[in-house]
């Protein structure tokens, strides 16, 4: 009687030890892992582009007084999912009157990169252009470049002496 021994031969698949997953398999996390974010998700502090235009906003009214009103309107198209923040000036005395200086728009899911429109410079640069600002500190330039510009400096005086002018003549109504 011989017995025969079956073969233990390994497969194919275990003669090549562990495979890493591919490129639809994802690793599987170990079990009872805890949390899986970063320790250090947001070390990082973002200056976010409305929050740029609040400070420069105050700046002006600053400047300004209180016969131009300076304000940054923001809106989310949740369609879209584009953030648009918009500075304008309006005349207090002129109810219904807004002068939209600029506009910034960015995907609400990141803050950069930030297209900017100035019509007052014929610059509309969308945030998924080549030319869209990158970081805070390309907004923070472009912006200095805008508000220093003559087709800028000409708009905010001209509103601020027709706004001194309109205030004063309410003044004189009401007296």
């Amino acid at each position: 009687m011989s017995s025969q021994r079956p073969s233990h031969r390994p497969s194919a698949s275990a003669q090549r030890g562990p495979q890493p997953p591919g490129p639809l398999q994802a690793p599987r996390p170990p079990q009872h892992a805890g949390s899986l974010w970063p320790r250090d998700l947001l070390a990082v502090a973002l200056e976010v582009p409305q929050s740029v235009l609040e400070l420069q906003a105050a700046h002006l009214r600053q400047l300004v007084g209180e016969a131009l009103i300076v304000s940054v309107r923001s809106t989310v198209d949740a369609v879209s999912g584009v953030a648009t923040h918009r500075f304008t000036l309006s005349i207090r005395a002129l109810e219904g009157f807004d002068f939209e200086l600029l506009r910034l728009t960015h995907p609400l899911s990141r803050v950069y990169p930030v297209g900017l429109r100035c019509d007052a410079l014929g610059v509309d640069v969308g945030f998924d252009d080549s030319q869209a600002l990158q970081s805070v500190e390309a907004l923070e330039g472009m912006l200095h470049r805008v508000f220093s510009s003559r087709e800028v400096r000409d708009s905010v005086c001209s509103l601020h002496a027709q706004a001194v002018v309109e205030a004063a003549r309410e003044k004189k109504k009401s007296d």
